[in-house]
This record gives C-alpha cells, sequence and structure tokens, in this order.
C-alpha cells in the first residue's frame, strides 16, 4: 500500500475515533475491571495546542477542526478533511496527499524551521510569536497549523524519533513509505497507567482499524 494510502486510511479512521470520542461513545480504561479511569482528557488529543508565555504556557482547546496541517520535506500544507459537512473518503483524502508528495515547491524563508521554534526556551518561543506572528501572513499560517485537528508528517526517509515529552505522556506519528512508527515517551508514570500500556492501547486502536476497512473492503 502506497504511503498516501497508507496515511490517508488513517487519518480518516482517527477522525471517526474522534466523532466517537465527541459523542461519549468510548468505552473508559478500567482498573482491575472495577474501577473506570477519567476520560474528560481524551478529547485533548485533538484541536488542542499548547501557547507559550513570558511566565508559564497555557493549553488552549478549540471545540472543533475542520482541517489538518500536513508537513512534507520542509513545507506545511492546510488540508480540510470535510465537504459539505462530510468527512472525506480514504481515496479522496490520498488524493490531495499526492499531490503534496510530487509538489517541488520549495519551502518559503523559515517556514522549514518552524517548528524549531517550539523546542527551545519557552520564554523565547514566547517572545518570538509575539513579535513576529501577530499579524499578517505569519499569523494566519500559525494559526492554521495550532488549529488543526492534529498534524500528519509525511517522510520519505526513516530517522529516529526522539523525545516528545517532558511532563505527562507524548505521543509521535511518522507515517513512512512502507511502514508506520509511533513513539510514546514520559518522565513519569502512574501504577495505573505507563507507557508501555498506553503503546498497547494504541496497537489495539491500529488492529481494530485495520479490522474495520478490511470488514469494509470485504461487503463493498
Amino acid at each position: 500500500m502506497k504511503q498516501t494510502a497508507r496515511a490517508a486510511n488513517i487519518v480518516c479512521a482517527t477522525f471517526k475515533y474522534r466523532t466517537e470520542l465527541e459523542l461519549q461513545q468510548m468505552k473508559p480504561l478500567m482498573v482491575q475491571n472495577l474501577i473506570p479511569l477519567c476520560s474528560s482528557q481524551y478529547e485533548r488529543q485533538f484541536n488542542t495546542v499548547r501557547i507559550p508565555g513570558a511566565e508559564t504556557d497555557r493549553i488552549v482547546h478549540y471545540p472543533d477542526s475542520h482541517h489538518i496541517a500536513v508537513y512534507h520535506k520542509g513545507r506545511w500544507y492546510q488540508v480540510f478533511m470535510y465537504y459539505k459537512a462530510k468527512l472525506l473518503e480514504p481515496c479522496e483524502l490520498q488524493i490531495q496527499l499526492d499531490e503534496i508528495i510530487r509538489d517541488e515547491t520549495p519551502p518559503a524563508d523559515g517556514e522549514e524551521h518552524l517548528a524549531a521554534l517550539t523546542a527551545g526556551d519557552r520564554t523565547l518561543w514566547a517572545t518570538a510569536r509575539e513579535s513576529f506572528f501577530r499579524s499578517g501572513c505569519n499569523r494566519s499560517s500559525l494559526a492554521a497549523i495550532e488549529k488543526a485537528a492534529f498534524v500528519l508528517i509525511l517522510e520519505d526517509t526513516e530517522f529516529e524519533i526522539g523525545r516528545v515529552a517532558y511532563d505527562g505522556y507524548g505521543v509521535s506519528y511518522v507515517i513512512a513509505e512502507d511502514i508506520i512508527f509511533f513513539h510514546i515517551s514520559s518522565r513519569r508514570s502512574s501504577p495505573e497507567t505507563d507507557s508501555q500500556r498506553f503503546g498497547k492501547q494504541i496497537c489495539k486502536a491500529f488492529t481494530d482499524m485495520h479490522a474495520l476497512f478490511e470488514e469494509q473492503t470485504g461487503s463493498t
């Protein structure tokens, strides 16, 4: 299966998963099959951004987002996921992702290294954000990324995924040519939840998605 086909299927399945979260149709994780864990934070997997501040950051969760941000070879794209209030089919999304892969337009000045600003000192990032991203094209471009449901990275080379979280749990996904990588990092764990258990839940979700699409393919 092509990289873009795999990515399109995962993105569409993830949006369906988000809908189930919003409709509170997901069963909560259970402690010893008796005590349900609070699922209120699940919604922050989507439409959520950490805004830098001079003294402290703040988490902003948007009620909804109809697009994803796609990064490929130093360029950012805003890809809308709905047409006339209906979620795109994977084949429709794949057409757009194929166009992104074929696009040979060089990145705009600074576009390729935009994400590096979030990896440095948070106060410096807050200052840069206030100075250079408060108006015009920079503001609208950054908003398109920050207000996306999530970010999709299309890579053509393999690389090692480093730590993505310094507090709590962080998850990153990379969809390469013929394989999907995901990485979970954490510095602190609870007796009731840890990175290994979280990884098993993600693997189960991928397995469920695969079964869902296999079932749909078999019924057509």
